[in-house]
């Protein structure tokens, strides 16, 4: 399942929890502070300070819908989804781009962005959480805004130390390799922040010999978390839960935190070797699986849909969708157990799909072991009993067979007519390579604007770096005011239908001539900015003399009227800042 470079506090907000809306970002003497807990706690410096801010859950939804349009594009989303419904891990109703929007909008409870460097806590609104608040509070001696906080700048400071974004973790049709990675950094966030809790208490996590009776009670999440399929709810979970688990048996193997910065330079590659840490300690490298091109085989019409790799835990999560996880949890388990590699392919004919599921394993015992169990899921998936022909090829109708060479096993779902040709060329066809290694991306070009002064769906303005701002958002209408200034500069979106960007000027110069005593007026523009401009200046009872400024700025879809309004004696000074943030201005 795609999954976005937000490195996200989820499984810290278990519940949505509450928070003033009126809650400011943290101060910086509390940031500091936090940051040095994480330093002590992590053995490394910051080379930066990072800011904390609060954000929205109206904003953190626009920013999870804009993600995931850029990241995974509807057309995209909906092949990866044909082959989950195909394998059985979602229902068939489910929309998966929309589900995982609104369960990342009530689940997470603060971000770390590696692209921007920003990070951001959850403002959820008030009321409903107060009970989880105090009892988080009970339970671990401190509130959900410190534990998200440290496990976000932990975050930023593996980012400074290893700059996340060269990390692959978005390869395309290789979603085991790219979990386990997720595992090493969430993992680690995760045993920061609980190591800092539980030295609330006199406790540190490293003098455990095991943290896997943290896993023993599973995981409880916000509404939609618990109603989500295994294969969404387990998937987010694995990587705070389990890689935690497996940051702290490699820990201990050796020295400590040491072990760890290796590992950002020979990164953890499939989900067994998270499941099985000593896999990862003894050099237990995944199996690469590529699949021959099966539409000839399958015959005239059919389409490869998504390709992709389940490792051992979504092998685990797929058996457990047919043979009861709760009664047989130790079953699925060995079946799933000596996973060394795996490669799924589903095409599609009009309404039609088939599946091609190919498994390596570390022996044929293990092979054997999971064909066994593989078969009980595709009767009852089926709904029949399939037919077997010795020992390692059982056949359902519909073209569907479950097959054994060796240590390799092929499950080949629904392909009609084509079953045998298509059952003959993943035999001649399947290649197989041991993987240990994978190329980082290049380093990000440094960024080198200003972190935004206000963003939203039409623009974007830069921040003046002398100016002590305050700003006011409501959509995309901008309200601007500093200190020692009286006044404020505005940002207002209009219709660009019949009205051209000197008729919008115009409209806004007669709007603000009568807010105004004998208001008039004047030339006015901003140098080195071709734009419709014009200034009015008038009286007012309470401030005397007033001078406003006005420029229309094209932000695509609509204009965007900017204007200035102070009194004359601060217009001098006024009028360079609002100068400064209109030539900041960039339209979406």
């Amino acid at each position: 399942m795609k999954s976005m470079l937000l490195l996200a506090a989820i499984l810290l907000s278990q519940v949505s929890f509450a928070q003033d809306e009126k809650k400011k970002p943290l101060d910086s003497k509390a940031v500091k502070k936090l940051q040095k807990i994480v330093e002590e706690e992590r053995g490394l410096k910051f080379k930066k300070s990072v800011k904390v801010q609060v954000q929205d859950e109206d904003d953190l939804k626009k920013m999870l819908e804009k993600s995931i349009d850029e990241e995974w594009p509807e057309e995209k989303a909906k092949n990866a989804e044909a082959g989950y419904k195909k394998l059985g891990v979602i229902p068939h109703d489910m929309d998966i781009r929309k589900f995982m929007v609104e369960l990342l909008a009530e689940s997470v409870g603060g971000y770390y962005d590696p692209k921007t460097k920003q990070l951001f806590l959850i403002r959820r609104k008030a009321g409903g959480n107060d009970k989880m608040n105090e009892m988080a509070k009970q339970m671990y001696g401190t509130d959900w805004d410190t534990m998200a906080t440290i496990h976000e700048l932990t975050h930023a400071l593996q980012d400074q130390h290893y700059d996340l974004q060269t990390i692959p973790t978005d390869m395309e049709g290789e979603d085991d390799q790219t979990k386990a990675m997720q595992c090493l950094f969430e993992g680690e966030a995760n045993y920061v922040m609980f190591d800092y809790v539980l030295g609330q208490k006199g406790m540190k996590l490293r003098a455990l010999p095991s943290l896997k009776m943290l896993l023993a009670g599973g995981t409880q999440g916000s509404e939609k978390m618990n109603t989500a399929p295994e294969f969404i709810k387990r998937g987010l979970a694995f990587p705070y839960m389990e890689g935690m688990v497996f940051v702290h048996a490699v820990m201990i193997k050796g020295e400590e935190w040491e072990k760890v910065h290796e590992m950002y330079t020979k990164l953890p590659l499939s989900t067994e070797q998270i499941l099985h840490p000593e896999k990862f300690i003894d050099g237990d490298w995944p199996q690469q699986v590529r699949l021959p091109d099966l539409g000839k085989s399958l015959g005239k019409g059919w389409e490869l849909v998504d390709q992709n790799t389940l490792g051992e835990l979504n092998v685990q999560v797929m058996l457990g969708e047919f043979i009861s996880r709760k009664k047989s949890p130790k079953t699925i388990a060995k079946a799933a157990a000596g996973w060394d590699g795996d490669r799924y392919a589903v095409y599609r004919k009009d309404e039609a799909t088939a599946l091609a599921f190919f498994t390596t394993w570390d022996s044929e015992q293990d092979a054997q072991e999971f064909r066994k169990t593989a078969k009980r899921a595709l009767n009852k998936k089926l709904g029949a009993e399939g037919t077997d022909d010795g020992e390692d090829l059982t056949s359902w109708e519909g073209g569907t067979v479950l097959e054994r060479h060796g240590s390799d096993v092929l499950w080949l779902e629904t392909a009609g007519r084509g079953c045998d040709k298509a059952r003959a060329a993943v035999w001649a066809g399947v290649e197989t390579k041991e993987i240990k290694e994978v190329e980082r991306k290049k380093p990000a070009a440094v960024e080198t604007k200003e972190a935004a002064l206000a963003e939203n769906d039409l623009y974007r303005l830069t921040k003046s770096p002398k100016a002590a701002w305050k700003v006011q958002e409501d959509g995309t209408d901008v309200t601007i005011t500093w200190k020692g200034m009286d006044g404020a500069a505005s940002f207002h979106a209009v219709s660009k239908k019949n009205r051209d960007g000197e008729k919008a000027l115009q409209e806004a110069v007669d709007s603000a001539k009568a807010e105004l005593q004998d208001g008039k007026q004047r030339s006015w523009s901003v140098d080195g900015l071709e734009v419709p401009a014009g200034g009015i200046v008038g009286t007012s009872e309470e401030l005397g003399e007033i001078k406003m400024g006005i420029v229309v700025l094209d932000a695509g879809k609509k204009w965007v009227v900017a204007r200035l309004a102070c009194g004359a004696k601060e217009w001098e000074k006024a009028s360079k800042e609002f100068e400064k943030i209109v030539k900041g201005f960039e339209a979406k």
